[in-house]
């Protein structure tokens, strides 16, 4: 059987893989809605009933 202790704390902000200070996904973060967004303009051209947000 494995023993595996979880930590009690969860990690700071300084613990988090990143590079140069910007997340390590953060150009998928990007590419995926603008991705999206460019799909849905193509398959819903003709309607006017949609929204799509991003935070």
């Amino acid at each position: 059987m494995l023993n595996f202790n979880l930590p009690r704390y969860l990690p700071s902000a300084d613990e988090l893989p990143d590079s140069d200070e910007t997340p390590v996904d953060n150009e998928l973060q990007e590419l995926i809605p603008g991705l999206l967004q460019a799909i849905l303009l193509l398959l819903w051209a003709e309607r006017m009933d949609w929204f799509f947000g991003v935070l």
